[in-house]
């Protein structure tokens, strides 16, 4: 009778350790990966097109934007009501970030970039997916945040650049080609790296 309850105890013990574990292991991928969230379509990996014939054909797989590659052409309103993408800000070392009100990984980078703006370090052009006018509006007023806001109401501009997860920064250089790409949040750290090597990169070799 003590054996059973023995083993018994051994085996809920170690169930309750690796779930322990696995609750562990998950909380360090989201801290790593940042706010997760999957935009309607951001996962599809084929569109289908309907044919003259009415028949159903797949079209070719879109491809995630990569470095090196100039940054893909957009347009959104921004809070004011003008046209901005990143086109706007060719000549200067641009961060263009893709964030929501909600995700608390985003308060955070969002600071840090309010901060390069006010030093004039580096272009910002950040972009909100998905979210009403108003409620932007007033998070950015409430914040005193004056870097450009665009608004990117249907989560397309999201879908084109084929993201998953928020905040993602993609790092433009002076001619708009991607010098580097980050999902998850910066530190201060790592942006000042960034910066420094745009920096560098636009003096040339000495």
């Amino acid at each position: 009778m003590f054996k059973k309850w023995e083993n018994g105890f051994r085996k809920g013990f170690t169930l309750l350790l690796l779930i322990t574990a696995a609750t562990f292991l998950f909380s360090v991928s989201l801290i790593n990966v940042g706010c997760e969230y999957t935009a309607p379509g951001a996962a599809d990996e084929e569109k289908e097109e309907i044919n003259a014939e009415g028949g159903v054909e797949e079209a070719p797989a879109a491809t995630a934007p990569a470095v090196g590659s100039p940054a893909p052409h957009f347009t959104l309103t921004d809070l004011q009501g003008n046209e901005k993408g990143p086109a706007d800000f060719r000549g200067e070392t641009t961060l263009l970030s893709f964030w929501t009100t909600w995700c608390s990984y985003c308060q955070e980078e969002l600071e840090l970039l309010q901060a390069i703006h006010e030093r004039d370090e580096a272009a910002v052009l950040a972009v909100n997916v998905e979210e009403s006018e108003s409620e932007v509006q007033n998070f950015i007023r409430q914040r005193e945040y004056t870097f450009p806001v665009v608004l990117d109401s249907e989560g397309e501009v999201f879908r084109q650049y084929r993201l998953r997860g928020f905040p993602s920064t993609f790092v433009l250089n002076a001619q708009g080609e991607i010098a580097s790409i980050h999902i998850g949040p910066l530190d201060v750290g790592e942006l000042d790296e960034i910066l420094r090597g745009a920096a560098a990169e636009q003096r040339g070799p000495v």
